[in-house]
């Protein structure tokens, strides 16, 4: 169906769409589950933002720390191309190496903690669906709690029930 005025039409479109969108932003602020994105609804998604958000974890450090680590590398290969200095190249060497082993060790508490709130889903409800939890878990244990979204909604050491 084609309207008779395409500008109106176009102009009411799109002010739905910068509403829902507002709503959404509103969501990500508080916390409503009414208007979250779809990756962010439901209560497993809910317990497992609320259970990382309430621990320290040295993943949420690992970002920031790969970008001091980059910055210096490049600074010694660029070094490392100005002289012939060899223990410019070592340095770049055991940055490289220190972030891959960041990396990892983030890897490994994700799936760590990813296995606890497994488990503790399962014992609270035991009938629904686990799938595909882990990146999500990942995902906000790797980013700075201040830029987490949707927002932390518990403080730190307040675990789900």
């Amino acid at each position: 169906m084609i309207p008779k005025d395409r500008r109106e039409a176009k102009r009411l479109r799109r002010e739905r769409e910068n509403a829902a969108w507002r709503r959404q932003q509103q969501a990500m602020e508080t916390g409503d589950e009414r208007y979250l994105p779809t990756r962010d609804k439901g209560r497993i998604r809910r317990f497992t933002r609320d259970y990382v958000d309430a621990r320290w974890s040295l993943a949420e450090f690992v970002l920031p720390a790969m970008l001091l680590l980059i910055v210096a590398m490049l600074g010694m290969v660029i070094l490392a191309r100005a002289t012939t200095d060899q223990f410019a190249g070592m340095v770049v060497q055991s940055v490289t190496f220190g972030t891959y082993g960041l990396l990892f060790i983030s890897l490994f508490e994700s799936i760590y903690v990813n296995l606890k709130i497994k488990r503790l889903v399962l014992e609270k409800w035991p009938h629904e669906e686990w799938t595909r939890n882990w990146f999500y878990t990942f995902s906000r244990m790797i980013m700075a709690r201040r830029w987490r979204q949707p927002k932390p909604q518990v403080e730190r050491g307040e675990f789900p029930k």
